[in-house]
């Protein structure tokens, strides 16, 4: 893992915790509907991936960089000692609408 993906990783997991506040609260169902709330109070309301982006016939904006949720685990075994199984939880890089443009012609 790089040292750039373990920087993006950490700030999913500094932005995790505050969303946890919002799931213990009630307020939301999951960590990553907390996240997508924090998101969505910047004005990101629609997040799709880059391949669905261009399906939309969008493109990504030179210079945007993807915002951050949580994939669904995989079970992974790794020379770090964890738990028997424990799940390692993927990084997905999604961009919003305030990101993207109509494609050009």
């Amino acid at each position: 893992m790089t040292a750039d993906h373990l920087e993006k990783r950490n700030h999913l997991k500094d932005l995790s915790a505050d969303a946890q506040i919002l799931v213990k609260m009630g307020k939301v169902d999951t960590v990553n509907e907390g996240i997508k709330l924090f998101y969505a109070n910047l004005g990101h309301t629609e997040l799709k991936t880059f391949g669905k982006w261009k399906e939309s016939g969008f493109q990504v904006m030179k210079g945007e960089k993807a915002l951050l949720l949580w994939a669904k685990p995989l079970h992974v075994q790794k020379e770090e000692p964890k738990p028997e199984g424990a799940p390692f939880f993927p990084v997905v890089y999604l961009f919003s609408n305030l990101q993207v443009e109509p494609l050009k012609k």
